[in-house]
């Protein structure tokens, strides 16, 4: 389980400790926190929650290129599957069996948590918008059909994760659905529940 952060110090915790600790058909699961030059006491509580790795960037880098090194050092660890949730809690781990499945099936290489397709607890107007408008280019692009390009609960297997380079310096989430699209790599979505953030905007774009 990857979680990526820039100054969670308020949800970093909660978001580990409700990880699940069993998941069916996995034998083994550890927890890689990516901290991106988090100035607060993020690395430290991620620590202090038994997280299994966290790496820590001197600067800020942005998520693009945050994602690319927490799948680098995700294989290295030896993860047959990797799924990536968010650090501000707005995602519901108790939903990651489902996320997984299609992976573990053969159905999958990629799985996207589609939100749109699920139930949001909160959501402005202006990003549904953005987003319903960023997915339409998206699938039109990549060949992929999906409701929601810019979901971050998301499960790769290895061979998906080797596979991918990150080029944007920006994001990941359209990337890798493109390169998906180009590369012929299986993706399912699955609905997903998209939680109320319980402290402050999110800061990882």
């Amino acid at each position: 389980v990857t979680i990526p952060a820039y100054n969670e110090e308020e949800s970093i915790v909660k978001v580990i400790e409700s990880l699940p600790t069993e998941l069916r058909g996995i034998d083994e699961i550890q927890v890689l926190v990516s901290s991106d030059g988090s100035t607060d006491a993020t690395v430290e509580l991620a620590k202090k929650a038994q997280a299994d790795k966290v790496i820590h960037s001197r600067r800020n880098q942005g998520l693009a290129r945050n994602f690319k090194l927490m799948l680098f050092e995700a294989v290295n660890m030896g993860a047959d599957i990797i799924v990536n949730i968010d650090a501000d809690g707005q995602y519901n781990p108790d939903q990651m069996q489902s996320l997984i499945d299609p992976v573990l099936s053969g159905e999958a290489d990629m799985v996207l948590g589609s939100r749109l397709s699920g139930n949001i607890e909160h959501m402005t107007t202006s990003k549904r918008m953005g987003n319903k408008f960023g997915t339409w280019v998206i699938r039109h692009v990549s060949g992929v059909n999906i409701t929601d390009q810019a979901t971050g609960y998301r499960a790769f297997t290895r061979h998906a994760a080797m596979r991918m380079n990150v080029i944007s310096s920006h994001t990941y989430t359209q990337d890798t659905i493109v390169q998906a699209g180009l590369k012929k790599l299986n993706v399912v979505e699955v609905p997903i529940d998209f939680l109320k953030r319980d402290f402050g905007d999110s800061r990882l774009v």
